[in-house]
């Protein structure tokens, strides 16, 4: 008689996982690029299985080198959900080396989770906040670098959009090569700024009938506080009218007071304003 055991997660997992996620009160699912169920095959991907089938899944996958975002937490409605966490975590723990373990990061969209989070010994480190632009509103004029210009992206462009991300920002937000990549196939809109033909700053937007949502902006450090990151906001917000959308709205983290700085300069408000 088969008996409940912890294993990886494999193909075969695919289909149950799936119906798991349709329907699991307790489900934690990173804002990613990729399809959580494509990250099978990589480690540490953990579930608990019975005879009738997975009661619970975790993975803590590694992408970029040394930040392992908790990608997936998912656990069936009959099992105890803070239980399964603590057992498939330190499972995944293991997986990797133990002299050089990885920043293990998770974003707390929910109240349980977050619960669950702190009493496995995760230390709150940002806030994130939500913010919108109307785009019934004029965009403040500013007088820019007439050597800047601002162009669609590039597949080829991405390797210096990826070392550009990687000079802006700290190690838990930084995105791979692979990351970058996915978000520019799934982009709406995907500029870049250069000045003298080097690639300074870019913006990649996704979109929806009505909205855009600004995934990501980034300028070069050496760039900052020259206008790049607002003319590349302007480009954005005129092409977003050009396209009859609505409002723009993005997220960054509470402590970041450049960012937040720079997005109150070009309009942008705080969700609950």
């Amino acid at each position: 008689m088969a008996s409940n055991t912890l294993r990886e997660v494999s193909s075969t997992d695919s289909a149950h996982l799936a119906k798991m996620m349709s329907s699991s009160a307790y489900l934690h699912r990173h804002l990613d690029w990729m399809p959580v169920l494509d990250w099978i095959g990589r480690r540490p991907f953990w579930l608990y299985d019975t005879p009738t089938g997975p009661l619970a899944a975790l993975a803590c996958l590694e992408d970029p080198p040394g930040v392992a975002w908790v990608r997936l937490f998912l656990s069936a409605l009959e099992a105890d959900p803070e239980k399964w966490f603590s057992t498939l975590f330190d499972r995944c723990l293991q997986d990797f080396p133990q002299d050089t373990l990885p920043i293990i990061p998770s974003l707390a969209l929910s109240e349980w989770y977050a619960a669950i989070l702190e009493r496995n010994h995760f230390k709150l480190h940002q806030y994130i906040v939500a913010l919108h632009l109307d785009l019934s509103q004029p965009f403040p004029h500013v007088e820019f670098n007439p050597d800047l210009f601002i162009r669609w992206m590039e597949p080829e462009d991405i390797p210096a959009v990826t070392k550009i991300d990687w000079n802006a920002f700290e190690p838990i937000w930084q995105n791979s090569n692979q990351q970058v990549s996915l978000s520019y196939n799934q982009a709406y809109y995907a500029s870049v700024a250069e000045m003298n033909g080097q690639i300074i700053g870019f913006q990649i937007t996704t979109g929806s009938v009505f909205s855009a949502h600004l995934a990501r902006l980034a300028v070069d450090p050496p760039f900052q506080g020259h206008g790049i990151g607002l003319a590349l906001l302007q480009d954005l917000a005129h092409f977003c009218r050009r396209q009859s959308l609505h409002e723009i709205s993005l997220n960054t983290q509470s402590d970041n007071h450049a960012s937040l700085s720079l997005y109150k300069r070009a309009g942008f408000k705080l969700g609950q304003e």
